[in-house]
């Protein structure tokens, strides 16, 4: 059994704590990894109209990803709206325990535990802060069972290599 903890709509601001009050005791967890699906800052440095106050959002969510990357299990970070891709992969940049998953399947030699060998994660995320001039969901190309299936096949035939 894998225990995963979910996190989600944290919308750190740039006062407040690095981690928010409502958030788990992340040193006393006992889980095999950790799945963010968003949310994590309340806004972004190409979203705001303030630069310096851009790059503080950002920061926070760095300085939150940097204490998840500490707790030595796989995250998963899904971007959303208020950190769509282009600011996800700059909040997580470097983080070894860290895998982006945007229009892609994360899959257990993306992180760094055994426990995910056999176990793979799609993810679909934001690629913009806002609904304007709209958001269509449809347009993005579907991962289907048939492609997911696929990765499995292609990964479980392929030798396991492991991060040194």
């Amino acid at each position: 059994m894998v225990r995963l903890l979910l996190l989600g709509d944290l919308n750190l601001n740039t006062t407040g704590p690095a981690i928010p009050p409502v958030c788990p005791d992340l040193d006393s967890l006992d889980v095999d990894g950790i799945v963010s699906i968003g949310d994590v800052i309340d806004d972004d440095a190409d979203h705001t109209t303030d630069a310096a106050a851009g790059r503080a959002y950002e920061e926070r969510g760095r300085q939150f990803f940097a204490r998840l990357n500490e707790l030595d299990v796989p995250v998963i970070a899904v971007p959303r709206n208020h950190d769509p891709v282009a600011c996800t992969g700059r909040i997580t940049k470097g983080f070894e325990n860290v895998a982006v998953a945007h229009r892609r399947v994360v899959e257990g030699n993306d992180l760094p535990s055994e426990k995910f060998d056999r176990v793979c994660f799609a993810g679909l995320g934001c690629e913009q802060s806002d609904l304007t001039p709209d958001f269509r969901c449809d347009r993005y190309t579907p991962l289907s069972s048939q492609t997911i299936s696929r990765t499995l096949v292609h990964r479980r035939s392929q030798p396991k290599l492991r991060r040194p």
